[in-house]
């Protein structure tokens, strides 16, 4: 999870010294780690959309060689793409059609909502990192009813228009639509 002292810092920084901070998307898989591996295009997007509604102006993904198996980019072995490799391309695909967008806006903040019928134990706690500095309210959206947990992200361009990003932060694999009234 993409911590919001990250995302203030990122805007802290890039109001004051006009500097963006690069946020590193997983593109590999993890041997004899904790980490959770890449399965699938969803979850290298899950990265990259959270990242953007937490404020990323820029997208970071290391092309990692496999030092065993096909746990990188690319395989150590035969120096061919591995499987995630198109995903990666996808995915940055995707993020580069949002950028002209995305960064027209000054990220606010952003508020995290539990899902009214599905919620994930695991939620709770990526949900915790960034309560204590959600936003409180949203200018124009008065209500919000989600299925799925979800993120949304406020933005604001240079002459007061507001923009909003929102993001379903259900477990990627499990291929859940989110509906966000």
């Amino acid at each position: 999870v993409i911590s919001q002292k990250a995302s203030d810092m990122n805007k802290n920084l890039d109001d004051a010294y006009k500097v963006l901070v690069n946020y590193c998307i997983q593109t590999f898989n993890s041997v004899n780690t904790k980490w959770r591996d890449i399965s699938s295009l969803a979850d290298i997007t899950f990265q990259t959309n959270l990242a953007m509604a937490f404020g990323a102006k820029s997208l970071q993904f290391y092309l990692y060689r496999a030092t065993s198996g096909d746990a990188g980019i690319v395989n150590k072995t035969t120096q061919n793409p591995t499987i995630m490799y198109p995903w990666v391309q996808e995915a940055n695909r995707q993020a580069q059609l949002l950028a002209p967008v995305i960064l027209s806006f000054d990220w606010v903040g952003a508020k995290t909502f539990k899902g009214s019928q599905i919620s994930s134990e695991n939620t709770a706690e990526g949900f915790d990192k960034v309560a204590s500095k959600q936003l409180e309210k949203f200018t124009f959206i008065k209500e919000v009813d989600a299925r799925l947990d979800t993120v949304i992200s406020e933005m604001q361009d240079k002459s007061g228009n507001k923009g909003y990003m929102v993001v379903n932060f259900s477990e990627p694999s499990l291929g859940q639509t989110d509906y966000v009234t």
